[in-house]
Parts: C-alpha cells; structure tokens; sequence
C-alpha cells in the first residue's frame, strides 16, 4: 500500500534566500517498506543492470534514494510486533499506542494528526492509497476510533459525517466502497447511511 497526503503547507520549511518556503508537501507511507526492503531493491536493480554478484558498494542508487530524509520508530506500546494502526498513529500523531489503534492513545484518547493541523492551519489535504481509503495506515490521518476493524466508523470520519472537527480531508481516492453503502445497496453499513450520497 502507498499513502499520500497531499497538502499545500505555506511555511512548513524555514524560508532563507537559499531554501524558501515549501508551497507543497507530499507524504508518502509505503507501508512495510524499511530499510531492508530499500537495500533490498537497490541490490535487485544492481542484478538487473548488469552489475553481477558484486552489490555493494556498487549498488545502484534508488529512484526514492534522495527521497528518504530520516526514520521514525514506529513500536506499539503493547506488543514487539507492531500492526499498520500502531505504526500509522505513531506517524500521523506522533504518539506511541496499541496495535489496532487509530488515532487514539493507550487511554483511547483522540489525538491530533498532522493532516488534521493542515487542514486547521487552512490547508488542502488528500489520501490517496492502493487500498482501502478505511483501512488502518490512511484511517490514522483522518479518523479516530479504538478499533481498526471499525472500518464503517472511520468512513464516516474520512468524509466529515462523523468526525469532531468535521470534514479534514479535501480529496480521497482509494478502495473500500463498501464502507460508505448500507447493506440495502451492496455495502456493509447497517444503520443504513449512504455516505456516497
């Protein structure tokens, strides 16, 4: 899955005459992507590029190579083995929590997103993912609930129909239909809310 979040954040980068002001900011989460993964495909592009057995140093540079500008640790404040929901939360939020969390703390406290600061600081925002739009790693940017299967719950938020703040996201495009329909029309919602319409 690839995440973006689209977000036209003035000021987001300290202006000086030689770095000025970012006027757009692009956030992009492959999910279950790390540092091995990355070493991974640069030895892989070495094969494919003639470069035979001898990989490294001689590995060639990734396209997403100048891309990469630090890491985060992502552990879920429960378990070693952290799921997309904790690992998302710790990215979006800034807040260590619970495998299966979405934008909430280890109390099951709301917590504030960086997408959820753009929107409030006046600025456009989107997701744009290769999966569901509900599923847990998009979900933490604009929803909060204490379940990640709540994928019905976090629909409504993504759109504003049921989030605090209202609706924090400009642009959503991903899977998940079904989360949005009620039953009565192919989807899974069954208090019967057609969040389409």
């Amino acid at each position: 899955m690839l995440l973006l979040v689209i977000s036209t954040l003035l000021g987001i980068v300290a202006s000086s005459p030689t770095h000025p002001k970012a006027r757009n900011f692009i956030y992009i989460v492959p999910d279950g992507y790390g540092v091995a993964s990355q070493v991974l495909a640069r030895d892989y592009q070495a094969i494919l590029h003639g470069h035979g057995h001898a990989l490294r140093p001689n590995s060639p540079q990734l396209g997403a190579d100048p891309l990469v500008i630090g890491t985060v640790r992502t552990q879920a404040s429960d378990t070693l083995t952290t799921d997309s929901a904790a690992s998302a939360t710790a990215f979006a939020c800034g807040v260590k929590t619970y495998n299966g969390a979405v934008g909430v703390d280890d109390d099951g406290v709301p917590v504030a997103s960086v997408l959820e600061a753009a929107h409030l600081s006046g600025f456009k925002t989107g997701l744009v993912v290769t999966t569901r739009i509900s599923h847990a790693t998009p979900a933490c940017y604009a929803s909060h609930v204490l379940d990640r299967g709540a994928e019905n719950d976090i629909a409504a938020q993504e759109i504003g129909y049921s989030h605090p703040l209202g609706n924090v996201v400009d642009l959503l495009l991903g899977g998940g239909r079904r989360h949005f329909l009620p039953t009565s029309e192919g989807g899974r919602r069954g208090d019967g809310v057609n969040l389409i319409d």
